[in-house]
C-alpha cells in the first residue's frame, strides 16, 4: 500500500513500479481519491495507492513536528483500518507500506510523524521513499532524523 502526503510522488512511484503510466500524476493538485488498486500485467504485484493527507489551508512552509496535528491524516488512517476490516475475510492482506515523503522541506512534519507512528504501532512492514532529496546534506539530515526518532 502506497501512502503519504499530497504531492509526495505517490502516483509517479506507481507508474515507475508498473513500468507504464497508469496513475495520473499532477504536481499541483491531489489526484487520487480513496484507495485505488493497480495490478502489474506481467508479475503478481498489486499496489494500492491512497489519497494523500494534507493540512487544511496549506501554506508553502510545512509545520514542524511540535505544531498541532491536522485531522486529515486521521481520515487516511481510518480508511486503511476500514480497508483491513472489510478485506479480512478475503485474506487481502497489506504486505508492505510504501511511505512516500517529499523531503524537499528538510524535515518530517507532524502528520508524517503521526502516520509513521500508526504504522509502527501496528507493526507493519514499512519502506520509506524519500522523494525530492536534492543533495547529500538533505540525505544526511534524513538519516539523522531517522536514527534519532525511529531506529531501535
Amino acid at each position: 500500500m502506497l501512502c503519504g502526503r499530497k504531492r509526495a510522488g505517490k502516483s509517479s512511484f506507481v507508474n515507475l513500479l508498473l513500468g507504464e503510466e497508469v496513475s495520473y500524476a499532477d504536481s499541483g493538485n491531489s489526484v487520487t481519491k480513496g484507495i485505488r488498486e493497480y495490478k502489474h500485467k506481467k508479475y503478481n504485484l498489486c499496489i494500492f495507492d491512497t489519497v494523500g493527507f494534507d493540512k487544511k489551508g496549506e501554506s508553502k512552509e510545512l509545520p514542524k513536528l511540535s505544531e498541532k496535528e491536522d485531522e486529515n491524516v486521521d481520515t487516511v488512517i481510518n480508511t486503511i483500518k476500514k480497508y483491513e476490516e472489510e478485506n479480512k475475510i478475503y485474506k487481502k492482506k497489506i504486505h508492505l507500506f510504501l511511505f512516500c515523503i517529499n523531503f524537499s522541506s528538510g524535515f518530517f512534519d507532524c502528520d508524517e510523524e503521526k502516520f509513521l507512528k500508526f504504522l509502527l504501532e501496528k507493526k507493519y512492514k514499512i519502506m520509506i521513499i524519500l522523494n525530492y532529496i536534492k543533495n547529500n546534506s538533505q540525505k544526511k539530515k534524513a538519516k539523522k532524523i531517522w536514527k534519532k526518532n525511529y531506529k531501535k
